[in-house]
């Protein structure tokens, strides 16, 4: 049961996964360090900010651009695997990079006509960007929540400004339906997109950006509609 619980039959890859769902026996040492009380010879290293803003609209929020760094997994003192992480700050927000899977976006192939980038945001269960999560969102709080692992993402400090519209999946079949419901609610929003974005900037300045950033919203609550979660926020 042991050596079950702990991975010790697996690869080092595998097993740093389990050992970051067990987050509370991990020790930090308030700057840029950890290591697994269990196992010492497991440890991360954070690294320094690289850059603030990104590509995506969550990225660059008219409140706050999320800065990007990395999270060296190491065994051994031996990297293992290196993950990219984003913060808001002042949101006191951090969660891994998210998996995006692309629908469609200006210029593609595929006979949409899209004006701006669809996107599905996810972290999917098994995988050691899942664990991640996980493990970056019980260490926050002394005792889990029902928002540590549940969507859509928010600090767990205050009262919540950014709501993330990620997924959290099971499997790639999962994501393949996924896909074809956000197809669907695309061509949706197209026909309704003129009066969702009139009612969120009223004065019609917005950007691509904005209106990604609303049709993810959007999607989310027509997809998986949580119930502290509206458009209208």
């Amino acid at each position: 049961m042991w050596s079950e619980r702990f991975g010790l039959n697996l690869k080092v890859p595998d097993r740093f996964s389990i050992l970051l769902e067990d987050a509370k026996c991990w020790d930090y040492d308030g700057i840029s360090q950890a290591f697994y009380s269990n196992d010492p010879d497991f440890t991360i290293e954070i690294g320094s900010v690289e850059h603030e803003g990104g590509n995506y609209w969550w990225q660059n929020l008219y409140f706050e651009n999320a800065r990007q760094f990395d999270y060296h997994l190491k065994y051994k003192n031996r990297i293992i695997k290196t993950l990219p992480v984003v913060n808001y700050y002042n949101e006191g927000l951090t969660i891994p990079f998210p998996n995006i899977e692309f629908i469609t976006y200006p210029e593609a192939q595929d006979g949409s006509n899209a004006e701006f980038y669809c996107e599905i945001y996810y972290y999917k269960k098994g995988t050691i960007e899942y664990s991640l999560f996980q493990h970056i969102r019980k260490i926050e709080v002394h005792c889990d929540t029902y928002q540590t692992l549940s969507t859509p993402i928010t600090t767990q400090l205050k009262p919540p400004i950014i709501k993330l519209p990620f997924f959290i999946i099971n499997s790639d079949s999962e994501l393949n339906e996924l896909s074809k419901k956000f197809m669907e609610k695309y061509h949706e929003f197209n026909s309704c997109k003129s009066d969702l974005m009139r009612k969120r900037y009223p004065d019609e300045n917005y950007n691509r950006w904005d209106v990604e950033k609303v049709f993810s919203e959007w999607v989310f609550e027509q997809i998986n509609p949580p119930s502290e979660f509206s458009i209208s926020e």
